[in-house]
């Protein structure tokens, strides 16, 4: 850093703006400037605590849990992820005997604890999940409350469960061909409709997520595998097996949404009907003038609940003398 802040310069903010109390924000600017004297000022103001190891923990813990308990956002930060596991546990453990996350129906978690609803977890990797916004992935560090166990759940485990049977193989011993066979007989007919396109691709998504937790050495598995059966899994989707998203529909062509230009072209067809109807001095010139304008209503506004057909009045009612 200071190589690049001394070949292209840096900027260097001077007002401090986070702490509450002035003597704060003053002090850390002094800290950052290297001036260790001003721990003597902290060590005054209580900001300092000293203690065994165990003791430090506890006390840590014991103000986490209070400022947990009263609402405020709060972090507890530890020096390894083991102790950051057992402290993990503790707070389940006693926010659970206290009725403020579920105390049964629980996953297990990488580090060996479990999670139910109500609980706070932190994703430790980048993961091809949905999380937030539509096209958001999930990302590493990211904080997830568990608000409750839905269908999805089990919807996926059922797709894992399907692939099992059509192999006739347990998960370790799946390879890249039998998850193309698959896909291949559910895209064929083969007596039942074939899947859609965004449903393959759903598909390969759950099944992906599947391996990498299979095969991810923080749970187990492979070691577990290798030693039970003599086989370890493997991820068998990748970018040259996978349904790629290449188009914005991927829908029947049939009920394909218009473009802009195609909506444009219709209202132009509808404006020349009416101007048609209207030169040729024959019935039908109101009624296509009608039908244009209740049209366009409807793609600019939608459709209401009683329908076009019983809001027609309504759609085109205008002032007198307009």
């Amino acid at each position: 850093m200071k190589l690049l802040a001394g070949e292209h310069g840096y900027y260097q903010l001077h007002t401090v703006q986070r702490f509450e109390h002035e003597w704060e924000a003053e002090a850390s600017q002094r800290l950052r400037g290297g001036d260790t004297d001003v721990i003597a000022e902290y060590n005054q103001r209580g900001r300092i605590l000293e203690g065994t190891r165990e003791q430090m923990a506890d006390a840590a813990y014991q103000r986490w849990l209070a400022d947990h308990l009263s609402g405020k956002d709060t972090v507890l930060l530890t020096p390894t992820n083991a102790q950051a596991a057992e402290l993990a546990r503790r707070a389940r453990n006693e926010l659970a005997a206290l009725g403020l996350v579920a105390a049964d129906d629980l996953v297990e978690l990488a580090d060996g604890n479990v999670a139910g609803i109500g609980d706070l977890i932190v994703a430790r990797q980048n993961a091809r999940i949905q999380a937030g916004r539509p096209g958001r992935r999930l990302a590493n560090r990211d904080v997830l409350r568990i608000e409750a166990w839905d269908e999805v759940g089990e919807a996926r485990v059922a797709l894992v469960r399907r692939l099992a049977e059509f192999t006739n193989a347990y998960p370790w011993e799946w390879t890249p061909s039998d998850v193309e066979a698959f896909f291949s007989q559910l895209r064929s007919s083969n007596g039942r409709k074939p899947i859609e396109m965004s449903t393959g691709r759903g598909y390969t998504q759950t099944l992906s997520v599947f391996m990498e937790y299979i095969t991810d050495r923080r749970y187990g598995w492979p070691e577990a595998c290798l030693e039970r059966f003599g086989q370890f899994p493997q991820q068998i989707l990748h970018e040259d097996n996978t349904v790629v998203h290449t188009s914005e529909y991927e829908g029947r062509p049939g009920r394909r949404p218009l473009t802009y230009d195609e909506v444009q072209s219709l209202f132009d067809a509808l404006d020349t009907k009416v101007d048609t109807a209207r030169a040729s001095g024959r019935k039908g010139a109101l009624t296509a003038l009608r039908d244009a304008a209740l049209l366009k209503m409807i793609y600019a506004f939608g459709l209401f609940s009683g329908g076009p057909d019983q809001d027609e009045q309504g759609f085109l009612a205008v002032p007198a003398g307009q």
